[in-house]
């Protein structure tokens, strides 16, 4: 969980506007604020984010417009005197949650600004993320839980069994597959958001290109290894690999990659030589 919560966020805020008449209403609305900052957590605590209504306003006296200004021009911007705010949520992570691969810049709202705005600066609802991740997310709304992307402050994955699958291709060079394959033992709603996290940020296009990259880091290592050990002794040491990078992250993508090439005969045996 984040520090801070939306009374020091909304305190911070309102000190640092010239805008008296603005500030007046911002602390007249906390009450409402934190009642707001209440359901939301008891929501994520049971994956029912989608259930809370969207609005035009908080507590009838502070405008969307109006909260936006305040996240884009006091929290968010550098040089702020509230930056320190944003700037505590963003350093929490230095790989984005959200594709686990590429590095934290920003700030995402899990719930829009644009449809949600008692949440704007809400730091449960701020989910350190890379620019990437952000801006492919932008402000859509789920409607059901299984339509939910996962929220990295309230959902844990099950550590048993990986969900993150590779299948290799029998081309020059090898194709490389990634698909969301959640166990099916899985709770089913949890399942279905993995899949839904998947497509919507397009982890299956992500992957294949750092894929790409990493087989050809390694493809002097793969013939090497071959030469010394034959097909076997490749595939073991690609089983290696998966393990190794299992330990540090079960649903990590470089562990699908090694642990789907060491699946794979044809890669082992001679798929291998076409790596480029």
């Amino acid at each position: 969980m984040p520090e801070g919560n939306i009374r020091e966020s909304l305190r911070s805020c309102a000190n640092s506007i010239e805008n008296a008449d603005l500030a007046k209403r911002l602390i007249a609305a906390e009450g409402h604020f934190e009642a707001a900052e209440k359901q939301y957590k008891d929501a994520a605590g049971i994956s029912e984010l989608f259930t809370l209504p969207s609005a035009e306003e908080v507590a009838g006296i502070v405008t969307l417009e109006e909260m936006k200004w305040l996240y884009k021009n006091k929290f968010a911007k550098l040089g702020s005197p509230c930056r320190w705010l944003y700037d505590r949520l963003r350093i929490k992570a230095k790989i984005c949650p959200l594709c686990n691969c590429r590095p934290v810049g920003t700030l995402d709202h899990y719930l829009a600004q644009s449809s949600h705005p008692a949440f704007v600066l809400t730091p449960v609802n701020l989910v350190p993320a890379c620019a990437d991740c952000n801006k492919a997310k932008l402000a859509s709304l789920a409607s059901t839980k299984r339509e939910q992307t996962l929220h990295p402050y309230f959902d844990t994955l099950p550590a048993d069994t990986p969900w993150l699958k590779v299948e290799v291709t029998e081309e020059q060079p090898p194709g490389i597959l990634y698909k969301a394959a959640p166990p099916g033992h899985w709770d089913g709603d949890l399942s279905a958001r993995i899949v839904q996290h998947f497509e919507d940020f397009s982890l299956a296009a992500l992957y294949a290109a750092q894929a790409s990259s990493e087989l050809a880091e390694m493809a002097r290592t793969f013939s090497t290894t071959f030469a010394m050990y034959g097909a076997e002794g490749l595939r073991d040491y690609l089983s290696q690999q998966a393990r190794d990078r299992r330990g540090g992250n079960p649903h990590s993508w470089k562990a699908a990659l090694y642990e789907g090439l060491s699946f794979s005969d044809w890669f082992v045996n001679i798929g291998y030589k076409f790596v480029a």
